[in-house]
């Protein structure tokens, strides 16, 4: 899968990564970094796109973190 970083925002301790990916699949994703590690991720993305477009319909198990379904596409 390949992210292109649209937004990035950060205040002190935490950062906001809000991306897409070529086909259209969109999400964001929230980091704690504390001494220049990432403590707590926590991310979201657009599951209705990912249904609607086919993405989900390899018959792999979709993990959410790692998106398989959508990688052999």
């Amino acid at each position: 899968m390949v992210c292109i970083a649209e937004q990035i925002f950060q205040e002190e301790e935490w950062a906001i990564l809000e991306w897409r990916d070529p086909l259209g699949l969109r999400g964001c994703g929230f980091f704690h970094i504390v001494n220049d590690k990432i403590v707590f991720q926590r991310g979201h993305w657009d599951k209705l796109t990912f249904l609607c477009t086919g993405f989900a319909t390899t018959g792999d198990t979709v993990n959410h973190n790692t998106m398989r379904g959508h990688e052999k596409r």
